[in-house]
């Protein structure tokens, strides 16, 4: 096939199959024992470090490798730098950190792909620490910012908070059993990274990568890293919330069912029965029925979302108790909200006020659930038709 007609054939492509044609498997062209990828946006004052410690590492480590940069569209003098400094570069034209990275591993040809960030925090120098692990079986190696040592200043509190709680979230949903599970030094074996189909654009490519290894089985280890402190012309591209939550919103969406319809249902009994009581208490009860409800939405929402901007089935067929579940608690919500319309239209006085008062009340929840629900939608297709387009 020519360029030409490779192009043609891209501009014919949906967005999904395009991401799916560029962006899983390493080339297949076996060249390196290891290939160091480095993601590159504007970091002219430490990609050379990076590229010649990254050199040094490999014959070091006595093999044969090559570092590829991945220029994300800087603005400097980065592309330049990294060449001279004996890189090879390519360049992603369409902007995420998941992006760069996929470009880098499908443009890879060492039977291992180091990878790390180029704003000069990461030791690339550790490399034949990993290759170690890698050679003894590990298919992915992480590299350990906490079970190592962090530099004054290297981590601000906002960030070792965040990176703790994203661990801690990723561990208790998914078992992974890594101390720092989003450290950027990885080590991973090319036919690995081919079996894991890694399809994220931005900074949840962290987690993906190893939610994708859990559920593929990969042997999995880790490395003690020294994280240094990032020099003052380096300036971070991590913005903490909105990627801290992109990081939650793939990990909610990946996340086995039961961490859903426990509490929905346990949220919509509790609910139904305290509906029936009085005072507060029928306050709290409409509460936990419209918490169920929303609580099912998102779960639905969220595997939605898996399947519109990534393509991929979380879960191709719910358990049976699941389905079941999800039942009961759409049957428990209905009944609440019934009980409070069956109290207005009948006339029984409510005992937090009027029937008014109550029908108010179940009016409030039935909106809230239908509010939220148009939400969702709307944010779902928004979401699906702008990162596919990134």
């Amino acid at each position: 096939m020519t360029p030409n007609e490779e192009s043609q054939e891209e501009r014919t492509m949906t967005p999904t199959q395009t991401q799916t044609k560029t962006m899983t498997e390493p080339s297949s062209q076996r060249a390196y024992d290891v290939s160091v990828v480095i993601p590159c946006l504007n970091e002219e004052s430490t990609i050379e470090e990076c590229v010649r410690t990254s050199l040094e590492a490999i014959e070091e480590a006595g093999v044969s490798g090559e570092v590829v940069v991945v220029d994300n569209g800087s603005a400097d003098r980065s592309i330049e730098i990294a060449e001279a400094a004996g890189a090879r570069v390519v360049r992603e034209q369409l902007k995420g950190y998941g992006r760069a990275y996929l470009r880098g591993f499908r443009e890879a040809r060492g039977e291992f792909i180091f990878m790390g960030d180029g704003d000069g925090t990461y030791p690339f120098g550790d490399l034949p620490r990993f290759l170690e692990k890698g050679r003894a079986g590990a298919e992915l190696v992480m590299g350990s910012r906490f079970r190592g040592e962090i530099e004054p200043g290297a981590m601000s509190w906002d960030h070792r908070f965040g990176n703790r709680m994203l661990s801690g979230m990723l561990n208790l949903l998914f078992r992974s059993g890594m101390s720092d599970a989003h450290c950027g030094l990885r080590l991973i074996s090319r036919e690995a990274a081919g079996r894991m189909n890694l399809r994220s654009p931005g900074m949840e490519f962290a987690s993906e990568m190893i939610i994708q290894a859990k559920r593929q089985g990969l042997r999995m280890a880790e490395v003690p890293i020294r994280y240094a402190a990032r020099p003052d012309e380096s300036h971070s591209k991590l913005k903490s919330i909105p990627d801290g939550l992109r990081h939650v919103r793939y990990m909610l969406s990946y996340a086995g069912a039961a961490w859903f319809a426990v509490p929905a249902l346990a949220a919509a009994i509790a609910g139904l029965i305290l509906l029936l009581g009085s005072g507060g208490l029928q306050i709290l009860g409409a509460i936990l029925l419209a918490g169920a409800g929303l609580w099912v939405e998102a779960w639905y929402g969220l595997r939605l979302y898996a399947r519109l901007v990534h393509g991929t089935e979380t879960e191709r067929v719910a358990p049976a108790w699941v389905r079941a579940g999800g039942a009961v608690i759409a049957a428990l919500v209905a009944i609440g909200v019934g009980i409070g319309i069956w109290v207005v239209v009948a006339g029984h006085p409510s005992r937090i006020g009027t029937g008014d008062a109550r029908g108010t009340l179940v009016a409030m929840v039935a909106g809230i659930l239908a509010l939220a629900g148009a939400a969702w939608v709307a944010g779902l297709r928004q979401s699906s038709g702008v990162e596919r387009s990134r």
